[in-house]
């Protein structure tokens, strides 16, 4: 799409094309600077895309002198598409150019300050408006009291997407969030730019703007002072019958915040943040109270037009900015019972490599997305499928450097958002199924499929294997082993054995080792959400899945169709591990004997020559083992 020092936020609307509206155009803001991030010379762009994304025109720059550090910095766009083909572009700027504290001290990074204002477009994003205008942002008592400007400057900044209700009403919603501390610190509020019109008036000077909530409170974090940042908004379809909002943002506690409201008009009633939630078929999952983990790193939720949704975020519960690689997606339902929107266990999506363990180096992080439906792209092979018949759901992203275009193959979508109902074992791949009586039986060890380089893709490689235990604990003690195919001779191979579970659950738990043939080792724990769940004597049979991703270089756990991620944050709730981009051939022992010495009841199980999606261990929980 893009390469410079600096990309963030390549949004996307997707509008009939011109000269022929029953294919589509793709129309683009990106926020660019040929300096790094907040640097003077920051600003807008715009282009546009009529091949679904793979090629784009020349870039233009929405303000006079942009991309100098003598223009005004501007940043952080939104899109919104007019029901009579107009264009809006929205976007912060440092419309008075203030780059010192009140006390005259300076400062390098203006971008999440000033003035929130409008351009259009009515030619598809080919020109856009002389004439920009200015939005009138309702200032709070977060505004009043932010250091160290109080009130005489907006401190703000937006990461979302334009969201219209989904009843017909033409209304749209915007989220972003407040500073009360230069330049983002706590107390920060969300809130929600609203404008009932804007779809529909043909001038842009009647437009009305409303912002909300109602009152001189924004939506706050929970606890007080913490993170409370990057807000995106969904207006529901019936949220218990009268319509509503939900919102999630992200927070320095390791997860997602949501909030939500039963006011169609979104203005008042929203309730206390909160942890956003899963769904979970099994009640003890559903117990533990998790839901999607995150860093302080950005996200994105839309709606489909099937009326799903698709959460894109990072599935790590480490609190710093640091943990924002792999890119993992849910989709979401409506809750009519919460108001709220819940969310399935999630799947790896897009990576980058090699370096896992240095995050910051080398810019391997993917960040910024927006999640695209194109409905007409799915004419051609926009993307590479298979059955040759194209994507019509994509993602951007950046790196900060680069700006991406991923196509979500209609496969993995359509399974993951049947997460909820699927209950069939996986035929794909299986290399032996291993039913109850198969216990202590030695057999000859599938090949392990190797890692692959950069660029492979996901699930491609890899193995999974699995185990239907009853009542484990009762004759689990550590040190024993489900499943040894380490070669005696290098110690090259996997095992499954049991551990001490980590406090604090206590007990016994299991654990996933692997050894290449250079030596290079790496380990999952089921961590303790997992732990709890394995100790239950309800259900009285539980799945294990341990999914060994070699594109991804990841290794994944799923304990009863649920991915091992805790309540609270903290790299160790996570229910996933990085692999080494080290880890190279493996050549386990030429045989194993199935159930090993462990002490419990192994009630059947499966190898797949391949990593298992987590979608696919789901439905393989729900199916039972192999008869």
């Amino acid at each position: 799409m893009l390469e410079d020092q600096y990309l963030d936020q390549p949004y996307v609307v997707v509008v009939p094309h011109p000269s022929a509206p029953a294919r589509s155009r793709w129309v683009a803001t990106i926020t660019r600077n040929s300096q790094p991030e907040g640097h003077r010379g920051e600003h807008v762009e715009c282009l546009f895309s009529d091949d679904a994304g793979a090629t784009w025109s020349t870039p233009v720059k929405l303000e006079p002198g942009a991309g100098t550090v003598e223009g005004l910095t501007n940043s952080y766009s939104a899109l919104a598409a007019t029901d009579f083909g107009r264009i809006y572009v929205t976007y912060n700027i440092n419309i008075d150019n203030i780059t010192h504290t009140p006390d005259g001290k300076p400062y390098t990074r203006d971008d999440t300050q000033g003035a929130y204002v409008a351009r259009w477009s009515d030619d598809a994003g080919e020109t856009w408006s002389q004439e920009r205008l200015r939005l009138p942002v309702r200032a709070g008592a977060v505004d009043r009291n932010a250091t160290p400007f109080h009130g005489s400057l907006l401190l703000f900044w937006s990461v979302d997407q334009y969201k219209r209700r989904p009843d017909g009403d033409a209304t749209v919603f915007l989220g972003f969030t407040k500073i009360g501390t230069f330049l983002y610190a706590p107390p920060e509020e969300a809130w929600l730019f609203s404008s009932p019109n804007l779809l529909t008036e043909r001038n842009a000077s009647r437009v009305t703007w409303n912002t909300l909530p109602a009152g001189d409170v924004g939506v706050q974090s929970v606890p007080a002072g913490t993170i409370n940042e990057e807000t995106h908004i969904i207006p529901l379809t019936n949220a218990g019958g009268g319509g509503g909002c939900y919102m999630v943002f992200r927070t320095d506690q390791g997860h997602l915040a949501c909030a939500a409201t039963r006011d169609g008009s979104c203005a008042t009633g929203w309730g206390a943040a909160r942890p956003a939630s899963f769904w979970h078929a099994s009640p003890a999952a559903r117990a533990l109270g998790a839901g999607p983990l995150n860093p302080r790193g950005p996200i994105t939720l839309k709606r489909l037009s099937t009326g799903r949704y698709l959460l894109l975020f990072y599935n790590d519960g480490d609190p710093t900015f640091a943990s924002r690689n792999p890119y993992w997606l849910a989709a979401g339902v409506e809750d009519a019972a919460s108001g709220e929107v819940l969310f399935s266990q999630p799947e790896v999506f897009t990576y980058y490599a090699p370096d896992y363990f240095f995050p910051f180096a080398g810019q391997t992080r993917p960040g910024y997305p927006d999640i695209v439906e194109d409905l007409a792209a799915g004419a051609t092979p926009a993307c590479p499928t298979p059955d040759g018949s194209g994507c019509t759901v994509f993602v951007t992203e950046t790196n900060k450097t680069q700006a991406r275009v991923h196509g979500v193959p209609p496969d993995f979508l359509a399974a993951l958002l049947g997460q909820d109902t699927i209950s069939a074992a996986a035929a794909r791949g299986l290399a032996r199924a291993f039913p109850a009586g198969a216990t202590g039986a030695t057999f000859p060890t599938p090949p392990l499929a190797p890692f692959l380089p950069q660029g492979a893709a996901p699930f491609q490689s890899g193995w999974t294997v699995e185990f239907y235990l009853r009542n484990w604990t009762a004759g689990a003690a550590p040190g024993q082993a489900l499943l040894d195919a380490r070669a005696p001779a290098t110690g090259a191979g996997f095992a499954v054995v049991v551990v001490a579970a980590p406090p604090p659950s206590g007990g016994a738990t299991l654990a996933l080792l692997l050894r290449d043939d250079a030596g290079v080792q790496a380990n999952l724990t089921l961590n303790g959400a997992c732990a709890s769940l394995l100790a239950r004597a309800d259900p009285p049979l539980h799945h294990v899945a341990l999914l060994v991703d070699g594109a991804a270089r990841v290794a994944i756990a799923v304990v009863d169709g649920f991915l091992c991620n805790a309540p609270t944050g903290g790299s160790a709730a996570r229910g996933w591990a990085y692999l080494p981009m080290a880890l190279a051939a493996v050549t386990p022992a030429p045989s194993f004997k199935w159930g090993g010495d462990f002490g419990g009841d192994v009630a059947g199980g499966r190898w797949y020559a391949r990593a298992l999606s987590v979608t696919e261990a789901v439905g393989n929980s729900r199916a039972g083992p192999p008869a």
